[in-house]
C-alpha cells in the first residue's frame, strides 16, 4: 500500500492511494479539506470497497503533510519578505 501527494494546479491537491488492485486518487481545492475528510470517512464505512479506517488515517495523514509543508513555505516567504 502506498500514498502519494501531488499538485494538480497551483490551488488543487492530490493524494493517491494504492492497495492491492485498488487505486483512489482524491483531489481537492485548498480549502475544502473538511469535505475530502468526511467523503473519507463515508468511504471507510462502507464493507464492500476495500476501503477501511486505516486507509482513512494514511491519507488523511498525507493531506496533514502537504498543508503542513505548504504552513512551513508561507512562513519561510513572509520572513524572508
Amino acid at each position: 500500500m502506498s500514498a502519494t501527494e501531488s499538485t494538480d494546479k497551483p490551488k488543487r491537491r492530490t493524494v493517491t492511494l494504492v492497495k492491492a488492485a485498488h487505486r483512489w486518487r482524491f483531489t481537492w481545492s485548498v480549502g475544502d479539506e473538511q469535505g475530502v475528510l468526511c467523503a473519507l470517512a463515508d468511504l471507510a464505512e462502507e464493507r464492500d470497497n476495500g476501503f477501511e479506517w486505516f486507509d482513512a488515517a494514511v491519507v488523511s495523514h498525507q493531506m496533514g503533510r502537504r498543508l503542513g509543508a505548504g504552513l512551513h513555505k508561507v512562513s519561510s516567504q513572509g520572513i524572508q519578505g
